[in-house]
């Protein structure tokens, strides 16, 4: 199920409780924060200013988003464990980096020189696939 979020601010979130959603809300999305590798990753390869706030769990440390952020690049935003306790840190930056469309823009290019365009790399498989048979 779907709601719909307004914020003091006149921005409507839409969030969503089904599983399935990770999919539908990247390819929707002009913005995220992130408390998972993997959906740092996917973010950054849409193209989507990201902020990445690590925590103190087994897989995304500090340290972890930290290399991660070097094979990424600059579009991901780092935050330490000081900004996971206050995420309004977090929340800011990315609406500071959403409103300048030069970010917008350089994760944009970035995503497609890093990841390729979106489904590409299902092509460049599945014509692998097919000259393997």
């Amino acid at each position: 199920d779907d709601c719909f979020v307004s914020t003091r601010h006149g921005a409507r979130l839409r969030v969503s409780s089904h599983p399935s959603a990770f999919g539908d809300a990247i390819a929707m999305a002009h913005g995220g924060i992130a408390a998972a590798g993997t959906a740092t990753e996917q973010l950054c390869a849409r193209g989507v200013p990201v902020a990445a706030v690590p925590g103190d769990g087994p897989q995304f440390t500090l340290r972890f988003a930290e290399a991660q952020q070097r094979l990424l690049g600059e579009w991901s935003l780092l935050f330490d464990e000081t900004f996971a306790l206050n995420p309004q840190h977090a929340g800011r930056a990315l609406a500071h980096a959403l409103s300048d469309p030069s970010h917008a823009d350089m994760c944009r290019r970035n995503a497609l020189a890093r990841s390729g365009a979106v489904g590409s790399a299902s092509d460049a498989v599945a014509e692998a696939l097919v000259g393997l048979l």
